[in-house]
């Protein structure tokens, strides 16, 4: 795949291949320091040195310029790539690739000695060709890749190695490169002595965030990139935040972005492009490296700006007093508080309908003459032997046009002349109504699919996560664990679980919705948590049964 963006860029070689190629090795980030120090301590013949690193780290690599820089020095090296042998493997392929049971005839590289030896082993006949070496003024060196791949009874045999000496030198420098696993596994107290002989160690940590953007360059340069970094800064940062300083996965993402900008036609990698490679390696990035976008942090901290605001209006509105003092009255703390009933639990949330009550007084108008107020003045105080019921508390007096003011009138029947009892008796079912209005909940639509919400007029959903394919139990109880971590505002909204043609993934929609704003509004209202998923909003038309 990285060849289709090579003429798009003007690079003349892939740069980001996962390959461990010598000409790609970056000496920055400590790495050029790391390999002259490995080259110091083999050639002191000290004994065995051990480097680990992470996974992806550029661990091999490193052995191969290892192996390399070695040579050029006349050094005789074995190099195993794969020690995943038996225990009485390991000397028979280290004897291999140094020549010693090759026919003394053929070259004179093995001593005749190391062949003759009666009843002799294969490790006597190597410590007699590596003696016989060293005193020619030939070094040996054993480097070994992926040693933590290595059983301990291998191990063991890379100690029995280490024992080939002379009386004042090592015969053999041993160099094992491993994940942090081998340290683990020499905690075995039969691999003790084995532990106690490695003399130097070092540790390939990732590279620093700031060289990242060095280590993209380098090798974009070396691919043959003539021209301005095509990654822009916002890009690159993304990477290095992504990627956690791994050589690996900074040239997956690398690549994977750089495909999708030449995809779109442009010769700039953008932070979106970024984002697209880290979904496409979801399953080679660990588990808390995923980067949320900037959007997303921005979207976040508007998410608590706007819940402030809307407790701060919900405490205004059931609560007078604040409203008299966003006026311009008196302070809060300096006005009696009402004496009215505590709240029931239908009256928690506002009622969507502004309900015109008999306590809300109507301000004259010099048009038409103003109704008397005795009635309402009478029902101010309830009856002592009756319970209070709980009413709407008073709001600030609103200015009503004389029109609106006679069809109130007309639709207040009159109800003077009337019994104490009679009047108590409208007084409550006109309570009554308001509070059953208050107290109905927005109906939520009846849907399964998304052509049941096209057919009620619905056009808008937000993808709020995707999985892969599941049986249906797991499926309703993860839709379940999802509709808990929505805030009570979203009671009137369905999750529903789609699974588009041809794809093996589960969408799960939150919805339904008639105008993208709307969606939009609701998503910015999402918990953090649920934002970290990357929601969206989608339009019900592109989503296909």
């Amino acid at each position: 795949m990285s060849t289709l963006y090579l003429a798009h860029f003007g690079l003349h070689e892939p740069p980001f291949s996962i390959t461990p190629n010598p000409r790609y090795f970056f000496a920055g980030g400590e790495r050029g320091r790391l390999l002259e120090a490995l080259t110091i301590a083999v050639t002191t013949d000290e004994g065995i040195t051990a480097v680990t690193g992470a996974v992806g780290s550029g661990k091999t690599l490193l052995a191969r310029l290892l192996v390399a820089r070695l040579s050029e020095m006349g050094w005789h090296v074995a190099y195993l790539a794969n020690p995943a042998f038996a225990p009485n493997e390991i000397v028979a392929a280290i004897a291999h690739d140094l020549g010693v049971l090759a026919n003394p005839n053929a070259n004179g590289s093995t001593p005749v000695a190391a062949e003759s030896l009666p009843g002799a082993t294969l490790l006597d006949r190597l410590n007699a060709a590596l003696i016989a070496r060293y005193q020619a003024g030939q070094r040996t060196a054993v480097v070994i890749d992926e040693a933590h791949a290595m059983t301990p009874a291998a191990l063991d045999e890379v100690r029995r190695l280490a024992n080939l000496e002379t009386a004042q030198h090592k015969l053999l420098q041993i160099v094992l490169f491993a994940q942090p696993e081998l340290t683990t596994l020499l905690a075995d107290p039969l691999l003790l002595p084995l532990r106690e002989r490695i003399v130097h160690r070092f540790t390939l940590a990732p590279l620093p965030k700031m060289t990242v953007a060095e280590y993209i360059a380098f090798r974009l340069r070396t691919a043959g990139l003539a021209g301005e970094n095509p990654f822009t800064p916002a890009a690159l940062n993304r990477i290095a935040r992504a990627s956690g300083g791994i050589a690996r996965r900074i040239n997956l993402l690398a690549d994977k972005a750089m495909l999708s900008a030449f995809a779109r036609g442009t010769q700039r990698v953008t932070p979106a492009d970024v984002r697209r490679a880290e979904r496409e390696l979801a399953w080679e990035l660990p588990k808390g490296r995923f980067v949320p976008p900037r959007f997303w942090r921005i979207a976040l901290v508007l998410a608590v700006v706007a819940v402030l605001a809307v407790a701060i209006v919900a405490i205004a509105h059931r609560d007078p007093t604040w409203t008299h003092f966003a006026d311009g009255a008196a302070s809060p703390a300096s006005m009696p508080l009402p004496k009215t009933p505590p709240p029931s639990e239908h009256e928690s949330e506002p009622s969507p309908v502004p309900q015109l009550t008999l306590q809300t007084p109507v301000a004259p108008s010099p048009q038409s003459t103003p109704p008397k107020p005795t009635a309402a003045r009478e029902h101010a105080a309830p009856p002592t032997e009756t319970p209070p019921v709980p009413v709407t508390p008073p709001k600030k007096p609103e200015i009503l046009k004389p029109s609106q003011m006679a069809a109130n009138l007309q639709q207040k029947p009159q109800r003077t002349g009337q019994t104490p009892a009679a009047k108590e008796k409208n007084r409550e079912l006109s309570t009554t109504s308001n509070l059953s209005t208050a107290r109905t909940p927005k109906p939520a639509p009846q849907q399964a699919t998304i052509t049941q919400w096209q057919r009620h007029g619905y056009t808008y959903a937000i993808v709020l996560d995707h999985w892969p394919t599941l049986a249906n139990r797991a499926r309703e109880r993860r839709i379940d664990e999802l509709r808990k971590q929505l805030p009570r505002s979203f009671a009137g909204y369905s999750l529903v679980a789609h699974q588009p043609q041809n794809q093996n993934e589960i969408l799960i929609l939150l919805g339904p919705f008639r105008r993208a704003e709307e969606a939009g509004m609701m998503l910015l209202e999402l918990p953090s948590a649920l934002l970290l998923k990357e929601p969206r909003v989608v339009a019900l038309t592109t989503l296909k049964e």
